[in-house]
């Protein structure tokens, strides 16, 4: 719903003139503009677990964003994104943790969640990791004693997103 959406904190922007008025506290790109063809869209707050790192956002234009080399994208994040586990609810003492892929779909997975489940996003399957490298905010999962990978339906037909939740697993099984 639209009171479930904004308490997830999504930021529906019309135009330049609503983005701008989002300025003085948040932080995106000044080249999502209409002009750009990034407006209007949805913005998706990313917050990381760990301390001191700004809340990113990704956008979601009303229209899939015309990229320079002719492909579309339905979602866009700032030149120079760095993946974070994104924590959409964090449960003091869980013993369980779900790590949703997808943005629309870690929201509807933190309102229907069990109560006692932390519920954590990433972006796509392999954003758990940049150029190889684990984002620290893993670590935030240390003690958990059951996570739960959920990647989209295509992880039964598309090798690369099974390999990236079996590659995440493993990774888990780390910590």
């Amino acid at each position: 719903t639209p009171q479930q959406a904004a308490d997830a904190g999504v930021i529906p922007v019309q135009d330049d003139h609503s983005l701008s008025s989002y300025q003085p506290w948040l932080s995106v790109p000044d080249y999502w503009t209409v002009a750009n063809g990034y407006l209007p869209g949805m913005l998706f707050p990313l917050v990381s677990p760990t301390p001191g790192v700004p809340v990113q956002y990704q956008i979601k234009p009303d229209v899939p964003h015309l990229n320079e080399d002719g492909t579309t994208s339905k979602y866009l994040f700032p030149k120079g994104f760095q993946p974070v586990l994104h924590v959409a609810r964090h449960v003091p003492g869980a013993m369980r943790a779900l790590l949703v892929e997808g943005t629309h779909q870690v929201i509807a997975a933190a309102i229907y969640a069990p109560a006692r489940s932390s519920v954590y996003g990433i972006s796509g399957c392999w954003s758990w990791q940049s150029e190889g490298t684990p984002t620290d905010d893993l670590m935030d999962l240390a003690g958990i004693g059951d996570a739960v990978i959920v990647l989209d339906a295509d992880a039964a037909s598309n090798l690369q997103v099974y390999e990236a939740g079996a590659a995440l697993a493993a990774e888990l099984a780390i910590y």
